[in-house]
């Protein structure tokens, strides 16, 4: 059984991140016999996958260790973000310090995840750079891929007119279970074009227009441990 990761309901739009092979399974087994799974995880991105067969008596269980990227020290501010308590930064904001009106100027964490953002996106670019992850850019490439499908699924939904009261509530509740995993499936992209980023700053992956932001992340970073 491959486990993968993504958005989508298709497996091929997802990134396969381990496998569980349950092996000695009986040579008479019928296809289509029952495979329960469970899943857990860890704030380090360990996976524990459990799969069990229980018409054949047989289980397996497989932990899949990944590297976390992301500083476990914003891991609340990212949960506040996915929980909707806050909102995500954007890659617009400028980097001097200051926002407009009478928004609070950003935190050094929100600094560092807007550069990383910028960063990501050169690097997603220029995906065939040498020292590019390209298992964090097929993340984002296919987290992108899932978020074009819903729009499209959108614009469907958009274009069609309802002749009754039934219709009109059934398009009302399919337009807001697409927007609600538009939302989601965004800032899942965001965290993934961070995760790239950092991936590329800190092992110096040398590409255009990325010298500059890594001097600004170095500086956020060394102010921050004063």
């Amino acid at each position: 059984m491959r486990v993968v990761e993504g958005e989508s309901s298709n497996p091929k739009h997802c990134i396969q991140i381990g496998e569980c092979v349950v092996s000695d399974l009986p040579p008479d087994l019928p296809k289509g016999t029952l495979v329960e799974l469970s899943f857990s995880y860890k704030k380090d991105g360990t996976i524990n996958v459990d799969a069990r067969l229980p018409n054949a008596r047989r289980s397996v269980q497989v932990q899949i260790k990944r590297q976390l990227q992301s500083d476990p020290s914003r891991f609340d501010y990212w949960v506040a973000v996915l929980t909707g308590k806050q909102n995500a930064t954007r890659v617009d904001r400028d980097h001097t310090g200051t926002s407009a009106g009478d928004s609070p100027s950003p935190t050094p964490p929100e600094l560092l995840d807007e550069l990383y953002t910028k960063i990501g996106l050169l690097a997603s670019e220029n995906s065939m750079s040498y020292g590019v992850d390209q298992q964090q850019n097929k993340r984002v490439v296919a987290i992108q891929r899932e978020l074009n499908f819903l729009n499209v699924k959108l614009d469907e939904y958009s274009s069609q007119s309802a002749s009754g009261t039934v219709q009109r509530i059934q398009l009302s509740t399919n337009v807001a279970k697409i927007k609600n995993r538009m939302d989601s499936t965004e800032k899942q992209l965001e965290i993934a074009i961070i995760d790239l980023g950092i991936k590329c700053f800190q092992d110096d992956v040398e590409f255009d227009g990325v010298d500059l932001l890594y001097e600004k992340c170095e500086a956020l970073l060394k102010a921050s441990k004063k």
